[in-house]
């Protein structure tokens, strides 16, 4: 096919954003997202943390290595943008889904909080900025899934693995090489951790108290 057919199929594929102002307001404009990175136009995204409720444990995945920000770092448990004309909600779904196969109703989706991120470094010899509004969910596992049970999308992950809660704050809060950088705890972020603790110190009067906890035997 000629080069312009070969280019305009691949634009037509890109992901598009709904941008938003710096305040989190829409503005009406969409646009593709390598160059919503290179703009540093602000967008939305979510972030899903998968916790083993009795083993007190984070799910974690490893980028892929050809990601085009932090390849090859561990983060949350799945995370994604917001397509143009999605919820934050659906972009939940759709990424736990997508990334590491476990599909769960809406209901399991915890809402935590809204991180602004303003973030910017350089990738592959490529500059990233990133400015987006963070939609934080909790998913609470009852029964923790084997490793070995996840089905991953092997462009977006390496592995995933289990970590207690406490070390991943830890690793997080020490600015930990391996892991991604741009949610510190010293900031608003530290409220995932202080709303899981808060789980096993009272749990009738926790965030848990809203959310469905999602059985997986069988």
């Amino acid at each position: 096919a000629p080069l312009a057919e070969r280019v305009g199929r691949r634009m037509m594929a890109e992901e598009l954003f709904d941008l938003l102002t710096e305040a989190g307001e829409p503005t009406g404009v969409r646009k593709e997202r390598k160059r919503v990175h290179r703009d540093g136009d602000w967008h939305k995204a979510v972030h899903v943390w998968v916790l083993a409720e009795q083993e007190r444990e984070l799910l974690l995945q490893r980028r892929a290595f050809k990601k085009d920000s932090w390849p090859g770092r561990w983060d949350i448990s799945a995370a994604g943008h917001v397509e143009a004309g999605s919820s934050a909600i659906d972009a939940a779904q759709r990424e736990l889904g997508e990334e590491l196969g476990l599909h769960l109703p809406r209901e399991a989706f915890l809402p935590l909080f809204v991180y602004q991120q303003a973030y910017a470094n350089t990738f592959h010899g490529k500059a990233f900025v990133n400015n987006e509004f963070d939609f934080v969910y909790l998913v609470v596992l009852r029964e923790k899934r084997p490793l070995q049970d996840f089905q991953l999308q092997a462009e977006e992950v390496e592995e995933v693995t289990y970590a207690r809660v406490e070390d991943v704050h830890a690793s997080l809060r020490d600015k930990d090489p391996n892991f991604v950088d741009a949610y510190g705890v010293d900031d608003k972020y530290q409220k995932l951790f202080q709303l899981i603790r808060g789980i096993y110190e009272d749990r009738e009067g926790s965030v848990l108290a809203k959310a469905t906890v999602e059985r997986t035997e069988g």
